[in-house]
């Protein structure tokens, strides 16, 4: 497959275009060929299918609606990909009151250097963040973290614990990501069905989310 190729942007109107100048590109042959529009977020997606749908282009009849194209952010494309192989396990997706009830579960048990402010709602939900960040962490990172303090240490040591607690019944973000990038691995033939990718305004990304998209090689990276 040929590399990625960049389109440097501004934002607004101007990308619009442009996102519509290749989208109009890769459908020339077949206007029914599947294309995948990956957004940074859930309300860029909105407004990238209104505009498109709009069919407002300068300079040429008005045209609504585009078919074979589907607009996801990157986490709704793991779902896509993914999501399947991770009911067949038996587990379900860990939300935010979920983590929560896991990390008041194993303050209560052993609070470590949290022992004085174990029990305020505003740590449990702060320890619940930086789970999330270390989620996304490789294990060496992981130990350079716990390496770095006593109170990072002990964040990283309760991290791990909350980990194993969850494992069994439950997954995250990092599991589906991870899952997504397996699932491209073990079955090609999941992201020839995506079509033409098109990342459109990138923001920064998680290193679960930057490794599934390298995995999904989009064909053109609007930024």
């Amino acid at each position: 497959m040929p590399p990625s190729q960049v389109r440097w942007t501004a934002y607004g109107a101007q990308a619009q275009g442009e996102l519509r100048e290749v989208i109009t590109e890769a459908k020339r042959t077949d206007p029914l060929a599947p294309l995948t529009v990956v957004v940074p977020s859930d309300l860029a997606g909105v407004v990238t299918r209104r505009f498109l749908a709009s069919g407002v282009t300068e300079g040429s009849p008005p045209r609504r609606g585009i078919a074979g194209l589907q607009i996801l952010t990157v986490d709704r494309l793991a779902e896509q990909l993914a999501t399947a192989a991770l009911v067949d396990t038996g587990r379900r997706p860990a939300t935010n009151p979920v983590l929560a009830a896991a990390w008041r579960r194993t303050l209560a048990a052993d609070s470590g250097i949290f022992a004085h402010v174990a029990a305020h709602p505003a740590t449990v939900q702060a320890l619940v963040d930086a789970h999330r960040t270390l989620r996304d962490l490789s294990a060496p990172g992981i130990d350079a973290v716990a390496a770095s303090g006593p109170l990072t240490k002990d964040l990283v040591r309760l991290h791990r614990q909350v980990v194993g607690l969850l494992a069994r019944s439950w997954s995250d973000a990092a599991d589906l990501r991870a899952a997504a990038v397996r699932a491209i691995a073990d079955r090609p033939e999941t992201a020839r069905a995506l079509g033409t990718i098109v990342t459109f305004l990138p923001q920064d990304l998680a290193q679960s989310q930057a490794a599934l998209l390298r995995r999904s090689r989009p064909q053109r990276i609007l930024s």
